[in-house]
């Protein structure tokens, strides 16, 4: 399961303020209008962006400061 709680992110002057989780086995879209955060959202789980609080979880463990080439098989 994947997690984001409390993610408090900031690229120039967009904020992204995002808690949300998505099931195992789930399917999810994240659409909104432009300059929602949904670019800012997908780098901070992906690891390109360090949120500035909070945190996201995979299967309960919280993601690990890694490059973001590093495939997430060594979880």
């Amino acid at each position: 399961m994947l997690q984001c709680k409390g993610i408090e992110a900031r690229i120039g002057r967009f904020v992204l303020d995002a808690e949300w989780q998505v099931p195992q086995g789930a399917r999810v879209a994240i659409v909104g209008p432009s300059g929602a955060g949904k670019s800012t959202l997908f780098s901070v789980i992906a690891g390109f962006c360090v949120p500035i609080r909070g945190h996201v979880l995979w299967n309960g463990q919280q993601m690990p400061k890694m490059p973001a080439d590093r495939p997430m098989s060594v979880l």
